[in-house]
């Protein structure tokens, strides 16, 4: 049986420099002339990175801004794709990335909720059910009915967080959005991503930079630095040593 969650092999994720890119007429000209494409400045985010992660985990993932660490939770969401190597992932994922990612403004809290489940492939039936678990978790009975472009960053971290675990995902992905939510939430939620990650079937990736949250959520920790794993290993061990290197 394979109880291999995520994994990656040898995996790279290039970006090009200052957005949307515009050439000039004269690169326009010299690419006519030449045949050879536009030059355009490129980084890359990670640069042949490889780990696995196991079914049942708690995994958090630690860096610098810049480091990587978003790129890698955006390859395992399908929100983006690799230049080189290989990723597998076992299961459905869902996860709160960026803030109001996959929300029209537009519509209503419910509206988006019935979008963004169908979205998932989940069925009409099936989001009836889990609706009522969503507001009730998300603490927003009163604005469900309200344009999310009227919610507070707060409240959209609440609606998307709520909508992700109860959509009931194999891999559930949290980026660091989950800190613009009040203390009372933010409690919840780690206890949440605490008991869920007890399944042997799930997996939860964290990225933090509160290494508090990390210590009470995740045994283990990756450390991120220029796009490669600097160390894997235990949560408390890789901290010291991450703080060491800050210092």
């Amino acid at each position: 049986m394979n109880n291999i969650a995520i994994k990656f092999d040898h995996v790279s994720k290039k970006y090009f420099r200052g957005g949307k890119y515009q050439p000039s007429l004269s690169e326009w000209l010299k690419t006519i002339i030449t045949g050879e494409g536009f030059q355009r400045s490129e980084f890359k985010a990670l640069d042949k990175i490889s780990f696995v992660i196991k079914k049942g985990q708690a995994i958090g993932i630690i860096g610098d801004n810049g480091a990587g660490k978003s790129t890698i939770l955006k390859l395992m969401a399908r929100i983006t794709y690799p230049n080189e190597g290989e990723i597998e992932i076992n299961g459905k994922v869902a996860g709160l990335l960026e803030l109001g990612a996959g929300f029209n403004g537009e519509l209503t809290g419910k509206e988006n909720v019935y979008i963004y489940g169908s979205i998932l492939g989940l069925n009409k039936n099936h989001i009836n059910k889990i609706y009522p678990k969503i507001v009730n978790f998300s603490e927003l009975k009163d604005f469900m009915n309200s344009p999310v472009k009227h919610y507070s960053a707060g409240m959209m971290a609440r609606l998307a967080f709520s909508v992700s675990i109860f959509v009931e995902p194999d891999i559930l992905l949290v980026d660091e959005v989950l800190a613009v939510g009040d203390i009372s939430f933010r409690k919840k939620c780690l206890k949440f991503m605490k008991d869920y990650s007890k399944n042997s079937n799930h997996t939860v990736i964290f990225i933090s930079h509160s290494l508090s949250h990390l210590k009470k959520l995740c045994p283990y920790l990756f450390w991120i630095e220029k796009g490669k794993v600097k160390a894997y290993g235990k949560t408390r061990e890789i901290i010291k040593t991450y703080r060491s290197a800050s210092l």
